[in-house]
């Protein structure tokens, strides 16, 4: 009996770490490999843009995966804020996991996933880590760490590397102007993650029409070839 009580122990063992074997696998927009519980560092400083950062999701398993992200904000400094996207939607926020998983089929890899750090001119550092798991198995997971770092401006006369596109103001009651050296698609998103509209614009200056918008935070998400990644602005509609 006691033979077969050992058998049997060690094929529920084997079967739970088949269960809890990690499915997944990260890597950079520069193909970098971010092992489970790895930091990623981003920076800039207080006269810089936003930071925003992307990853690579790989299922390595040979059958479809249902994908789900939970936040948690280890350490966010004081007047930031951060959002993130992840398939065919963008999480504001007030949002910690998202409310329905994003199928990713076996071998293949999603890059659908970036996420967005609102500095507002403050200094400091912020810690956010996003966990990837299989909806129905929560232990398979793999999570990253964003460190986001904003420093004091040095005082150089630099370019900033998003002045492609630049958009303003970002408080307004009635009009915001898009300057953009690119031409790109915008897409402006409320502060629960639907898309109220989608414009294309060339190189050119143009002007956003925010009247009709109720009160309240808005996301424009501005893609283009001639960028590297993507790139959110958060604009707040106010009377």
């Amino acid at each position: 009996m006691k033979f077969h009580f050992n058998i049997l122990s060690f094929c529920l063992l084997l079967t739970h770490l088949q269960t809890a074997g990690q499915s997944f696998t990260l890597k950079t927009a520069s193909n970098v490999i971010v092992s489970n519980g790895d930091t990623v560092s981003v920076s800039g400083d207080v006269n810089g843009p936003d930071l925003t950062a992307t990853l690579q999701l790989t299922n390595n398993a040979t059958t479809s995966k249902v994908v789900m992200i939970e936040r948690t904000l280890l350490s966010l400094v004081n007047g930031c804020d951060n959002a993130f996207a992840f398939g065919l939607m963008m999480y504001p926020p007030s949002i910690n996991i998202t409310p329905t998983g994003f199928p990713v089929d076996g071998g293949i890899t999603d890059s659908s996933f970036w996420t967005s750090y609102w500095h507002n001119g403050i200094a400091g550092t912020s810690y956010i880590r996003y966990n990837f798991f299989d909806e129905a198995n929560v232990n398979d997971s793999i999570s990253v760490v964003f460190k986001f770092e904003i420093t004091q401006a040095t005082g150089l006369n630099t370019v900033s590397q998003s002045k492609e596109i630049s958009i303003f103001p970002t408080i307004t009651q009635d009009y915001i102007f898009i300057e953009s050296d690119v031409p790109a698609k915008y897409t402006i998103i409320n502060a629960t993650g639907e898309i109220i509209q989608k414009m294309e614009f060339g190189k050119t200056q143009a002007k956003l029409n925010m009247i009709p918008f109720s009160d309240g935070v808005y996301f424009i998400v501005v893609e283009s070839a001639r960028l590297p990644e993507q790139k959110i602005f958060k604009v707040i509609k106010q009377k």
